[in-house]
């Protein structure tokens, strides 16, 4: 490869073993093991498709009903080997999916899939779950089962066993011992959503198992993980929320931002860290895109080392939203579905760790803000004594050496407060407010909207 023969040249012997370390650190490889049970008609390839990564030499281009490995490896020392495989039986009565990802500093993830048709496959890829640790037992999707065998920085190695699609079908079988652990198997977490990639719906039997199996994902190798925030929001009311505003300390949207929060619809809200060494720290807001005195508002937090928070509120926004963000509760106090008395939303929380899952339903007719009603008294009142104090300091005795700088201080606080305080007897209220420490609160913006 390119990065060896660059090496190579490198008259440093130091130089060459560290960088060859390091080249060796950064590389992802995956080994499937196929294992075909489906009869003796052999499985043709049918496509690929790959994010990052590819073969390790030539692409297999056939899977008879011998055993076979499939080797991926990544390219670049930061992509990682990521995408999906898939074959099908001459006939196109079975197909066969294989999706994964094996990135440099998040968990692995794979998946499979053995159906008489062919899913999305792309879409499957973007649900592939994490992967179970060596032992943890089999997981089964439909036609097929799969376990892991190595789970190492560098190197993961799975067994994929291929079953008929009915037991009419030809073909013998792993063993006795295989089939006692295929009852107990697990189903994968991703099946519940095979209704969306073109594969039937999964029985009632197989939810409970992927329910159940869905807290079972952890992150096993010792690198740094990506923090994630989704919010699923099931707006049940009659106004359509559209995104007003954001404010992230830390990570960003992952892809595009949502335009808005679609009445009587379900909409997933997605955000990743920047980095490495930071989480995810921030809020959003949306307002009822007809009445715009409604809003939705979240403030959410997934740090590295630190337990998870997140908060919401639907109709009167909070007058202090980035306040609210830095003092949320921990989820790790919730039990259960939340209904905070008067906010006019319910939250549940899916998935706490590397990615902070939540569920959240937006009520049936959510209350109005009233604009009056901003800024509190309670922040009114903090600014008089503000105001009362700094005139207590410029009538209060200075001693002479200081006497001038401590004038000039006074004055630039009298200015300030004085006006702020003109802000407030003008009608801009909580936008005022918002114009002298940013970032704009939500209610900030809706009472300027209300005053133009």
């Amino acid at each position: 490869r390119d990065r060896d023969e660059i090496l190579i040249h490198s008259a440093d012997q130091k130089v060459l073993s560290g960088r060859i370390h390091a080249s060796t650190m950064f590389s992802r490889r995956l080994t499937v093991n196929v294992e075909h049970f489906a009869g003796k008609t052999a499985f043709l390839f049918g496509g690929e498709w790959f994010e990052a990564g590819g073969w390790v030499e030539k692409r297999e281009d056939r899977i008879d009903d011998q055993h076979i490995s499939l080797d991926f490896e990544s390219k670049s020392s930061f992509a990682g080997v990521s995408g999906y495989v898939y074959y099908h039986t001459a006939d196109h009565a079975q197909t066969l999916v294989l999706a994964f990802s094996c990135p440099i500093m998040t968990p692995p993830c794979f998946t499979a899939r053995a159906a008489s048709t062919l899913p999305d496959c792309q879409a499957l890829w973007e649900r592939v779950p994490d992967l179970a640790r060596p032992g943890a037992g089999l997981r089964r999707a439909e036609g097929c089962a799969w376990e892991t065998l190595e789970l190492k920085d560098e190197h993961v190695v799975m067994r994929c066993v291929i079953q008929p699609l009915s037991d009419q079908s030809p073909g013998g079988g792993p063993g006795e011992e295989f089939g006692n652990r295929l009852a107990k198997a697990r189903w994968c977490r991703s099946t519940l959503s095979d209704a969306q990639i073109g594969i039937a719906s999964p029985p009632n039997d197989r939810t409970a198992a992927s329910s159940s199996s869905a807290t079972e994902a952890v992150a096993t190798r010792p690198a740094l993980v990506e923090r994630r925030v989704v919010l699923e929001v099931d707006n049940r009311s009659d106004e359509t929320f559209v995104l007003d505003g954001e404010w992230m300390e830390s990570g960003q949207w992952s892809g595009r931002p949502p335009f808005g929060l679609t009445k009587k619809s379900a909409t997933k809200v997605e955000l990743a860290s920047e980095d490495f060494f930071r989480g995810v720290f921030g809020l959003v807001w949306f307002v009822g895109e007809s009445s715009l005195d409604v809003y939705f508002s979240a403030a959410f937090c997934n740090p590295l080392s630190e337990s998870a928070t997140f908060n919401a509120w639907v109709g009167p926004p909070p007058a202090e939203l980035l306040q609210e963000m830095h003092c949320a509760p921990s989820v790790s106090s919730y039990q259960g579905v939340q209904v905070p008395a008067g906010r006019g939303v319910a939250w549940n929380v899916i998935e706490k760790g590397s990615t902070l899952h939540v569920r959240i339903v937006i009520l049936e007719d959510p209350a109005p803000m009233d604009i009056t009603a901003y800024p509190p008294q309670a922040l009114l009142d903090e600014l008089k004594k503000m105001e009362v104090q700094q005139e207590a300091e410029t009538v209060a005795p200075r001693p002479k050496a200081k006497a001038a700088s401590k004038r000039a201080s006074t004055a630039s606080a009298a200015a300030a407060a004085a006006s702020l305080g003109a802000r407030e007897r003008e009608g801009g209220g909580a936008a005022s407010v918002a114009a002298a420490a940013p970032p704009v609160t939500a209610a900030a913006a809706a009472a300027a909207a209300a005053a133009a």
